[in-house]
């Protein structure tokens, strides 16, 4: 368990698994959490020993997402696209906008689409923008 203290509210927390020949996080080495806000406000991740040893993990809070900046740079890159991928971010635009409260199930499903879409995207302005829109969420 990951717990916080000094504030009740749901927090995203990078874990990195710093002793990876000892442990084995279930997810991989490098997971984003998000906490459970009020009084106990922790996270849990799973961990397997592979075996005995000194471990190491690190955990941190992550800045919180800034959708409005993510819309605002998707926006712009809609101009820049082409045909079914400028449908795509423009949609992805939209329901940035939607996400009221920083909802991490619908967060988490606007990173991987455009992290679908940065895949196959190649170096330049639609690219930078795309990626600073990932960076703000």
């Amino acid at each position: 368990m990951v717990r916080v203290k000094g504030s009740e509210q749901p927090l995203r927390i990078l874990v990195a698994n710093q002793t990876p020949g000892v442990l084995r996080f279930s997810r991989g080495d490098l997971q984003e959490l998000l906490t459970s806000g009020g009084a106990e406000n922790c996270a849990a991740i799973e961990v397997a020993a592979i075996r005995s040893g000194d471990f190491s993990f690190d955990a941190r809070m992550e800045p919180s997402p800034d959708e409005d900046a993510a819309r605002r740079y998707l926006e712009a890159a809609t101009a820049l696209a082409d045909g079914g991928e400028q449908r795509d971010i423009k949609h992805l635009a939209e329901r940035v906008a939607k996400e009221p409260g920083h909802n991490p199930r619908n967060l988490d499903v606007s990173q991987r689409d455009l992290d679908k879409i940065l895949s196959h995207t190649i170096e330049g302005d639609l690219r930078t923008l795309l990626a600073a829109a990932r960076a703000a969420l």
